[in-house]
């Protein structure tokens, strides 16, 4: 069986990684000899070794994905190792998990920006075969966890009685305009946040649907429409309050309930 982790590491059944590395190096003796290292450890037969000279070729190998570990050179023409990294950790998003990264440099005084940027380990040459070969099983082991996580449900942070509480979105049953505060609804809880309808409504609108210019109601949560003395109001599962309904989005709603 094969999976692939976060960070786009495929394991098989027997846990043996094939791994994708990038060495970006200006020194090309260098690169060799590092090559040369992680060859003589017992997995490499396993791995595919791709190099850069510079950060504008790292950046091209990278953007055709599948990079694991990035062993990476502070000492760069151009855009130096660490704006390489920090580069990259600015273009990460929730979509796009970043390559391992250790740093392989001649340069001591770097490390705590390094450790700041996200690096695995940092790495003075040359470096050890056994240091090396702990940190490919520290590769092997974040991939394991990664293929083996659930994913994070979409959620809110909530600050209840001075904690932050992370509530699901699918939790939710609906949001209320509640002065300068909106109101949260879960089926068991109340809490009030200071996100705004509309910006909820733009982030989230595949899962509420307007009931009133201060309501926004989770799609499934949607039971009935019934008609009160006021006007029209919704039903919702599993709680017995009823949410008024705006003349105009009876139509939209109507369409839901079919």
């Amino acid at each position: 069986m094969r999976r692939r982790g976060r960070s786009g590491i495929v394991w098989t059944a027997d846990a043996a990684a094939v791994l994708n590395l990038l060495l970006v190096d200006a020194d090309a003796s260098s690169r060799r000899q590092l090559c040369r290292l992680l060859r003589t450890l017992p997995e490499a037969a396993r791995w595919r070794i791709d190099e850069a000279a510079d950060a504008a070729q790292a950046l091209r190998r990278l953007a055709a994905g599948g990079v694991d570990l990035l062993l990476l050179d502070t000492a760069l023409p151009g855009i130096d190792g660490l704006q390489l990294a920090a580069e990259l950790q600015r273009r990460r998003t929730a979509r796009s998990e970043l390559p391992a990264m250790v740093f392989v440099t001649d340069a001591a005084a770097h490390a705590l920006v390094a450790f700041e940027l996200g690096a695995l380990d940092y790495l003075l040459k040359p470096p050890s075969r056994a240091r090396l070969s702990r940190i490919l099983a520290r590769v092997g082991a974040l991939a394991t966890r990664a293929a083996s996580a659930v994913p994070d449900a979409p959620a809110l942070l909530v600050h209840t009685r001075g904690t932050l509480t992370r509530v699901g979105l699918a939790e939710v049953l609906y949001f209320q305009a509640d002065h300068k505060y909106t109101l949260l609804r879960t089926l068991h809880e109340r809490h009030l946040i200071d996100t705004a309808l509309d910006a909820l409504e733009r982030g989230h609108g595949a899962r509420f649907v307007r009931a009133h210019r201060a309501a926004l109601v989770a799609r499934d949560a949607v039971a009935a429409l019934r008609r009160t003395e006021s006007g029209w109001a919704l039903s919702l599962r599993g709680v017995d309050e009823l949410l008024p309904v705006a003349r105009r989005r009876l139509a939209a709603l109507r369409v839901l309930l079919r």
